[in-house]
């Protein structure tokens, strides 16, 4: 037997031997507990699936795509140390796995631990340098960790991949607003609402800018009034710190009675943390006083 044609044989062989585990009953059954699991998931039945999962995981320890996807569930749910835990088994398994790096970092952003959520970003885009998902999350973990110009960086680079895509363009006039760099964040603004004038973040973020910048020269309640309210309705009026916007928008406008009404009603809404309120009272004490609100936060 010549030695090409031995080679082949092996491999086969081997080929062989791998479908056949793969195919023995004890991971058959697995793959219908992870079907299961997946198919609970996509419904919201986050319990079901995860012993769904658990049981697929006990048949086959070895199923990477259980693990990553018993993360993300855990994740779902706010469990983001279950999530970490099932992530980085996954990760001994498939040390190549881009999605375990980047939903194990998702985790450690949730849990504020954003030197390890970068670092796991990082390595997803090392292994695949065009993964616009990791770009795009680290360049998040750079603006919690207030580093505008890496957070910029990032954003551009997703957007030389995905030049129209409107949260990275968002993301980025975010981080110009930060570095108080106003043109710059305008024109991503713009430039979102004018792939989609309905954008309710781009409306916000418009607003924001122009209700509380702290250069005279970008303020305008008028408008600021009109992209927030644009921004409300689109949201049906279900997020607290659109409604934040509303208000400071009015107080910018010289309507001190619609900030204090709206600057209430955002404070009632569900999702503000509380630490998070003492913020949003001093605005109101401000809109009170019939102040405006300048944010010349970094």
């Amino acid at each position: 037997m010549n030695k090409f044609l031995l080679i082949l044989v092996l491999g086969t062989a081997f080929f062989a031997k791998g479908f056949c585990d793969a195919m023995s009953p004890t991971n058959l059954l697995a793959l219908q507990y992870a079907e299961r699991g997946f198919h609970s998931a996509s419904k919201g039945y986050y319990d079901d699936a995860i012993s769904n999962y658990v049981e697929a995981i006990k048949l086959n320890p070895n199923d990477t795509a259980s693990y990553i996807n018993l993360g993300h569930i855990y994740l779902k749910k706010g469990d983001c140390n279950s999530a970490i835990t099932n992530f980085t088994i996954a990760l001994a398994l498939s040390p190549q796995s881009t999605s375990g790096y980047n939903e194990r970092g998702i985790a450690y952003s949730k849990l504020m631990l954003f030197d390890q959520a970068v670092a796991d970003f990082t390595r997803a885009i090392e292994i695949a340098p065009g993964n616009i998902r990791a770009i795009y999350n680290r360049g998040l973990g750079y603006i919690s960790k207030k580093e505008y110009g890496r957070a910029i960086g990032d954003f551009t680079d997703g957007l030389k991949l995905d030049r129209t895509n409107k949260m990275i363009i968002n993301s980025r006039g975010i981080a110009y607003m930060k570095l108080k760099r106003w043109d710059s964040a305008v024109q991503d603004f713009k430039t979102v609402l004018a792939l989609d004038e309905s954008d309710s973040e781009a409306n916000n973020n418009m607003a924001w800018l122009l209700s509380t910048c702290p250069d005279d020269a970008y303020r305008n309640g008028r408008k600021a009034v009109f992209f927030s309210n644009k921004a409300c309705e689109m949201a049906h009026w279900n997020k607290w710190y659109y409604l934040g916007t509303l208000a400071a928008a009015y107080a910018e406008a010289g309507d001190y009675d619609q900030a204090i009404k709206f600057q209430k009603q955002a404070m009632d809404l569900q999702g503000l943390k509380t630490d998070q309120q003492p913020e949003e009272q001093k605005k109101l004490e401000l809109y009170q006083q019939h102040k405006p609100f300048r944010d010349n936060s970094n």
